[in-house]
C-alpha cells in the first residue's frame, strides 16, 4: 500500500495542437491546468482550475477544440502563464507539496516547458509521482488487464465515472486520476498489500 507522507497535488494539463506545433518545429503550449490537492488520507482538500492563454494562438486549432472543447475565444481573456503561475504556486505551497499526474512524463514536461518559456524558475519538487506507473504494478499483481492503459479505460475498469462530454479538461481529468488512486488504495486496504511504495 502506498504511503503518503503529506499533501500531494494531482495535476492534469491540456495543450494546444501537438501535431501542428511539431510540424512547425516547435512545441505545444499549455492551455488548461487542473489540480486536486489531497491529504495523506486521500481526502480532497481543494481543487484548482485555470485556462491559460498560449503565446501562439495559431496552434489552438479545430483539432484542439475537438479534443478539449476549448476554443480560441475561451482563451482570449485568460491569463498567460507568466501572470497565472503565482496563483498555482500558492495552491501547491510552492516546493512544499509533491506533484502527481496520471502520466507524469507528459504533464510534468509540459508544466516545466511553460515555466521555461517565460524564463521562470521551476518552483516545485523535481520528482512527480506517476499514478499510471503505480497502477501498472497493482494491475500486474492482481492480474487486472484493462482494455487499454488510457485514462478513460482505466476509469471504466476501476468504476470511476468518466464522461466524454467533460473529458480532456484539466480539472476533470485530474479528478478522474484521483478517483483511480483512491479506488486502488481502497482495494489494497481491503484485500491486502501487494507492494510497498511511497509518494
Amino acid at each position: 500500500m502506498i504511503s503518503f507522507y503529506d499533501t500531494m497535488v494531482i495535476i492534469d494539463l491540456e495543450v494546444s495542437d501537438v501535431e501542428e506545433a511539431r510540424s512547425n518545429g516547435t512545441h505545444p503550449e499549455m492551455i488548461d491546468l487542473g489540480a486536486v490537492k489531497i491529504g495523506r488520507d486521500l481526502s480532497i482538500i481543494d481543487t484548482y482550475s485555470q485556462l491559460i492563454k498560449p503565446k501562439n494562438m495559431a496552434f489552438v486549432t479545430d483539432q484542439t477544440t475537438r479534443i478539449t472543447g476549448i476554443t480560441p475565444e475561451m482563451l482570449e481573456d485568460a491569463p498567460t502563464w507568466d501572470k497565472a503561475w503565482e496563483c498555482f504556486c500558492e495552491f501547491t505551497d510552492f516546493n512544499r507539496t509533491r506533484l502527481a499526474a496520471f502520466h507524469a512524463l507528459n504533464d510534468h514536461g509540459w508544466l516545466r516547458a511553460a515555466y521555461q518559456k517565460y524564463h521562470l524558475g521551476y518552483p516545485h519538487p523535481g520528482f512527480v509521482f506517476d499514478i499510471a506507473s503505480w497502477m501498472y504494478g497493482f494491475c500486474a499483481w492482481y492480474g487486472i488487464k484493462p482494455r487499454s492503459w488510457g485514462l478513460k479505460n482505466c476509469c471504466k475498469r476501476f468504476g470511476v465515472p468518466y464522461e466524454d462530454e467533460y473529458a480532456h479538461r484539466g480539472l476533470y481529468d485530474a479528478q478522474a486520476a484521483y478517483g483511480i488512486l483512491a479506488e486502488i488504495q481502497r482495494i489494497e486496504y481491503e484485500h491486502g498489500q501487494p507492494s510497498t511504495g511511497s509518494a
